[in-house]
């Protein structure tokens, strides 16, 4: 059967007849309803017949004449006919109606992203990660610190026979005697002081050691300085644990009261004390700061403070905006 195809001229679909249409049939079009006269078939070429090997026409003529023999003869093609209902639709079919109607049925399903927020601990936890790390920062520092200020203290009690440098003790106290000036001069060692002169030393020893508030640098004996580092460190302890405690928005409290003790000096003391010290034995060892020790022991030790007010109140200034609040008190569903 030779295919055609008719074009609607209403809708434009294409149909294709399952059966020949001659000129002038009246039509009508299962898409948009519409009747309509076929101006004529549009053919599309027919492909062309393949030629036959002379095996194949062997064997064709062997087919017929065994019909024959038989006495069966070859049933003639059904002849198509035009008296077909036009309204029953079963001689026409779109092109891609299949793919048209799958089309429809498919459910239709939006991949558009969500960018609404669901997490709101997301936001804030991004805001409190700066002011977090640089608690967690100055008050790592100021630990270690401590630690080392700690083992500064202790070590000569327990690994020297005397705290205190006994030549510069017995020079200070003899310092108009040139007779006994002269003696110490002597001293290769703390084993060899004898009489007043190791009574003088040990008295400084023991100054040096049980101390409060005496005339030199350090002010407070070793034993108080032990006890102050070690206040120290554990206070910072507790600012790095509320530094963590806010990052990780498990408490805002913590994070809150991380923040307060960043304000005051004793978060930074073990760091101020430090610098201090340095400038102390600086000036022991070179001389050339005089009568301005002080001055820049002040400015240096001044530094770590004012750094970590700085941040304490950016830190709190974070946990007061309302999206770390929220970020805080979400709870995931």
């Amino acid at each position: 059967m030779v295919s055609a195809r008719i074009i609607c001229p209403d809708c434009r679909s294409v149909l294709r007849p399952a059966k020949p249409v001659p000129d002038g049939k009246k039509v009508k079009c299962p898409k948009c309803h519409g009747e309509f006269l076929t101006p004529g078939l549009v053919e599309e070429e027919a492909e062309r017949p393949r030629k036959k090997t002379p095996a194949a026409k062997a064997a064709k003529k062997k087919e017929k004449a065994a019909l024959k023999k038989a006495g069966t003869a070859k049933p003639p093609p059904k002849k198509a006919s035009f008296d077909d209902d036009e309204d029953s639709g079963g001689i026409y079919s779109f092109v891609g109606a299949n793919e048209e109607k799958e089309e429809e049925e498919r459910p239709q399903i939006d991949y558009a992203p969500d960018l609404s927020i669901k997490d709101l601990r997301g936001p804030a936890q991004e805001a409190v990660v700066k002011p977090s790390n640089l608690i967690m920062l100055i008050g790592g520092l100021s630990a270690l610190s401590n630690i080392f200020l700690i083992c500064w203290s202790f070590w000569p009690i327990v690994f020297s026979d005397s705290v205190v440098d006994y030549y510069k003790v017995l020079k200070n106290h003899y310092k108009d005697d040139k007779n006994a000036l002269q003696r110490i001069e002597g001293y290769k060692e703390y084993k060899d002081l004898k009489d007043k002169d190791l009574e003088i030393v040990q008295e400084a020893n023991e100054e040096a050691i049980y101390g409060f508030l005496v005339d030199g640098f350090p002010p407070l004996g070793r034993l108080w300085l032990m006890g102050l580092f070690l206040f120290l460190l554990i206070y910072d302890a507790f600012v790095i644990v509320g530094a963590v405690k806010m990052q990780n928005l498990e408490s805002r409290r913590w994070g809150i009261a991380s923040s307060i003790m960043m304000l005051l000096p004793l978060a930074a003391g073990g760091l101020s004390s430090l610098f201090a010290l340095g400038i102390h034995f600086l000036e022991d060892m070179t001389g050339f700061l005089g009568e301005v020790t002080i001055f820049y022991m002040i400015v240096l030790a001044a530094v770590p403070f004012l750094l970590s007010l700085y941040i304490g109140v950016m830190s709190l200034r974070v946990l007061m905006s309302q999206k770390v609040i929220d970020g805080f008190e979400y709870v995931a569903e």
